[in-house]
């Protein structure tokens, strides 16, 4: 089953501006969090940022080809799977990790890396899963001058801007912070909203494919990021907080990446619908945390 022809789905003015501010702020919202001390305190322990990092750079991209695998007579759906998983850690991965009693320390880290992380990680990971899914039948040339450059200004730029937010004006950072991440979240999900209803017709005869692949691909990574810590070694805390590290992913990232960058719309879809589904597996998870969380040392 193929996708409609190119034409049939076009890229919203909207969501081309409105993709780029909901990232910003977000980013934003990152650096304001990210702090020396935070780093200091996980290189204490590299155990655990080693651990997430594997489970970000191993785990993640073997569950993307291995769902994109599915939709082999739709690239662009192939594709953005792959996408998914080449954009770890969200910053609301931050916010459940508090709520999750985790290592919040290490979260942030772990999303400080990875936000650089992807300068590298997306053009090697998209690049390859073009070759592989629509390298014969259809190639598709990656930009990846243009893709490094977008991702310096959508990652770099409001990451460090927010570090500088901090360190000479903390009191405005810990005011902001919280407001950058909500607003900015708020504004995704209505994106996200906007483009599935958008395009619900191409979407129609794959939601059920799409929706399941995803929360299968969500509820693998929350798994497997807290076995892979386990496995490790590491206590219970750390293991839940990289649980969440590796099954929420930056959707907002990916979407923007095939909106903006690639220009299709539907190797953004299966980024809004994993964005959707890993909030509802996402709070479970914490839920379930919370329940069998170790007892406070006194």
């Amino acid at each position: 089953m193929a996708l409609p022809a190119a034409d049939a789905i076009h890229v919203d003015a909207l969501v081309q501006l409105g993709l780029p501010l909901a990232n910003g702020l977000i980013m934003l919202g990152i650096g304001m969090a990210l702090g020396a001390r935070d780093f200091r305190e996980v290189a204490l322990h590299p155990r655990a940022l080693l651990a997430g990092l594997a489970g970000h750079y191993l785990l993640l991209p073997l569950l993307g080809f291995a769902v994109a695998a599915l939709f082999h007579d739709a690239y662009e759906l192939a594709v953005g799977f792959v996408l998914v998983a080449a954009c770890p850690s969200a910053s609301s991965s931050n916010a459940l990790t508090w709520l999750a009693r985790g290592n919040l320390a290490l979260a942030v880290a772990l999303t400080g890396i990875s936000s650089v992380a992807t300068l590298l990680t997306v053009p090697l990971l998209a690049g390859l899963a073009l070759q592989v899914f629509a390298g014969q039948a259809q190639p598709v040339p990656l930009p990846a001058g243009r893709m490094v450059v977008q991702l310096v200004l959508l990652v770099m730029v409001p990451v460090l801007s927010g570090m500088a937010v901090r360190h000479w004006l903390p009191s405005v950072s810990r005011r902001l912070e919280p407001v950058l991440n909500r607003t900015g979240l708020a504004l995704l999900l209505l994106l996200v909203g906007w483009i599935l209803f958008g395009q619900r017709a191409a979407l129609l005869p794959w939601i059920g494919t799409l929706a399941m692949s995803a929360a299968g691909m969500c509820l693998a990574a929350l798994c497997g990021g807290w076995l892979l810590a386990r496995c490790a070694g590491l206590e219970r805390r750390d293991a839940v907080t990289i649980g969440l590290e590796v099954g929420v992913q930056n959707c907002m990232l990916a979407l923007l990446i095939a909106v903006n960058v690639l220009g299709s719309v539907a190797m953004g879809m299966p980024a809004a619908v994993y964005g959707v589904l890993m909030y509802v597996l996402a709070f479970a998870y914490v839920l379930l945390a919370r329940r069998h969380r170790a007892p406070a040392p006194e």
